[in-house]
């Protein structure tokens, strides 16, 4: 016999170990080792000499060049009728040089640049160390038909970059089996023919790289025929061989910025929100990227249906000020301010809900009487009506974290300050931090495969009450597409005293009134605890069977989920006053249709 039971939570507790910062929301200083933008160099006019191209991966590797005889020049240009700066390298033997370059990749690298030129038999990026003689270590020569060197050994492409427009050269190296790929505008150039392994040991580090020139010898014996004659908007180098999936991001990053057609084009809105796009996508099985941070800001990640070829979601930011709240385009009839700046969003499939974490320290102060965050999400980008609003979990480290924020392309998003904690944000819009004690989806426990075991299950109303379990025997089993295609965390009785998640210290639920909704499915026909709060002060507390409900009130002091009962739960929430009708039409789209349950219990019965 199988009987459904009903439950009730909102704020989801998400960490973010190491944001993704690098280009497109790719990588970060642990991975991208040199990043070079022409658009962040300041205090030049047109013409000016520059001896000093600064790195912004945070590796410090920064290029520089101190003979005003070498030295590229500052210039601006305009592409598809966009205009932006760019590092024009026009005289014979023209060079910007980093020495020594400490990490610079040894047994993967991918180097990336945006590049307009005529030239032929130039060298644009070249790396050396002296251990190989008169050769490089790296080298990317003749914009005509690119050659890649490792050390003496080469192979020739049929990427053609020299017809005077920008284009995006990718070009990836792995020791492992010597794989080489030459991308150009995000397109294989050799996909017909293959290009041939180009084995070789791994790369030194410690030597010298030079933008522009071919060096024989560390940062010396240039040869004039070889120095490169061109623009340069922008190079990055990573230590990794970037899968596909994060080689098509990076590429939509530049191809929005820059106004680049481009092969594996994802993302529509450039022309009004071109600034720091960035992504996470499938290309397959083995292709992912499953987080990225626009602007050092806004990050995405733990989307729930990321699980087709060839899903991706970009957004990308119109560069509105962040440095004041305003108070245009806020949601009427709340006090709330805003920042100017917006992200427009850009799906190609269903990635599902995804978490949104802001980091505040880029942010402007509070204003005097504003005390909360919150994210905002439109269809039209008008704010005032019909927006979204998400109330956050501080996670410290000036981290805000919002859990299952639904997305849909085209979507904007921007983030505000309120006075207090917004009401009306719990499930089906009822409710909110001050009165859901607790809040447990299982499709917010990310990082798990099917059959794991459930050690943590954060609690997303806001309240910190994250239940836990030291103990691996005692605890649940994670179960996907269970109900409706959503997983469940499953309890099945074992062992004998059972499995179960506990959150001591519980001091929010109410003393006189609570109600309860959960979706679940109950195999076991003896009346197990299904959920139980006691306090150990006056020996009061609460206690919910799989059969009948029994409580008395008291303060509260211990919350235990699911002993000894066999249960598989999907949702869980529990609300400090009487809100069933309304959470039911929650769970009822959300799910399926359910039967109605309730119980309101007050005082000491």
């Amino acid at each position: 016999m199988k009987k459904l039971i009903l439950y009730l939570v909102l704020a989801h507790l998400h960490v973010i170990l190491l944001a993704q910062t690098g280009p497109g929301g790719v990588g970060n200083s642990t991975s991208n080792v040199l990043w070079l933008k022409s658009d962040v160099i300041s205090g030049l006019a047109i013409d000016d000499p520059i001896s000093n191209w600064t790195d912004l991966s945070g590796n410090g590797n920064s290029l520089l060049q101190a003979d005003s005889n070498f030295q590229p020049f500052y210039q601006t240009v305009t592409h598809n009728a966009l205009s932006f700066p760019v590092v024009r390298f026009s005289i014979s033997n023209s060079r910007l040089v980093t020495n020594p370059f400490s990490n610079f990749p040894t047994d993967a690298i991918t180097a990336i640049y945006v590049n307009k030129t005529t030239d032929s038999g130039d060298a644009t990026v070249s790396y050396a160390t002296g251990n190989l003689g008169a050769s490089n270590e790296f080298l990317l020569y003749n914009s005509d038909a690119l050659e890649v060197f490792r050390g003496p050994s080469k192979i020739t492409s049929a990427a053609n970059f020299n017809d005077g427009v920008f284009h995006i050269s990718n070009v990836r190296w792995r020791a492992s089996d010597g794989q080489v790929l030459v991308y150009k505008d995000g397109a294989d150039a050799d996909a017909l023919n293959p290009l041939p392994a180009l084995n070789a040991a791994s790369i030194s580090s410690f030597g010298s790289l030079a933008l522009g020139a071919e060096q024989d010898e560390i940062d010396d014996i240039y040869t004039a025929s070889q120095s490169h004659q061109g623009d340069f908007a922008e190079v990055m180098l990573f230590n990794t061989y970037l899968n596909t999936a994060e080689a098509v991001i990076v590429t939509n990053y530049l191809a929005a910025k820059y106004n680049i057609a481009v092969s594996t084009d994802y993302y529509a809105y450039e022309s009004t929100h071109r600034f720091d796009v960035v992504g996470i996508g499938r290309e397959d099985a083995d292709n992912q990227h499953e987080a990225a941070m626009s602007a050092n800001i806004l990050q995405f990640d733990g989307a729930t249906g990321l699980d087709q070829d060839q899903e991706y979601l970009f957004f990308g930011h119109d560069n509105e000020d962040i440095t004041n709240w305003t108070s245009t385009e806020v949601p009427s009839g709340e006090d709330i301010l805003r920042i100017a700046r917006e992200w427009r969003l850009n799906e190609t499939g269903d990635v599902g809900n995804v978490e949104v974490s802001i980091d505040i320290a880029e942010l402007p102060s509070l204003t005097l009487g504003y005390s909360s965050y919150t994210i905002l999400v439109d269809e039209d980008g008008d704010f005032s009506n019909g927006a979204t609003l998400y109330q956050p979990t501080n996670n410290g480290d000036n981290t805000l974290s919002f859990s299952g924020v639904d997305i849909s392309n085209g979507n904007y998003i921007t983030i505000a300050i309120a006075v207090e904690v917004l009401t009306n944000t719990g499930p089906g819009g009822v409710g909110d931090i001050s009165n859901i004690a607790l809040w447990l989806r299982a499709e917010d426990l990310t990082g798990l495969a099917d059959g794991d075991k459930v050690q943590t299950w954060a609690d997303i109303s806001g309240n910190g009450n994250t239940l836990t379990q030291d103990d691996l025997n005692l605890s649940p089993t994670f179960k996907e597409n269970i109900i409706n295609g959503f997983p469940v965390v499953r309890f099945d009785g074992t062992p004998e005293f059972g499995q179960s998640l506990v959150k001591t210290g519980f001091s929010n639920v109410a003393k006189t009134e609570i109600s309860m909704v959960t979706v679940s499915v109950i195999y076991d026909e003896n009346p197990g605890t299904h959920f139980s709060y006691f306090n150990n002060v006056d020996n009061k507390g609460f206690s919910w069977y799989s059969q009948h409900p029994r409580a008395t009130f008291g303060d509260v002091d211990e919350l235990l989920w699911g002993r000894p009962t066999i249960i598989e739960s999907g949702r869980v929430l529990l609300f400090s006053l009487s809100t069933a009708s309304a959470i039911v039409q929650y769970i009822k789209y959300s799910y399926y249709t359910p039967p109605t349950f309730s119980s309101t219990l007050a005082g000491d019965g």
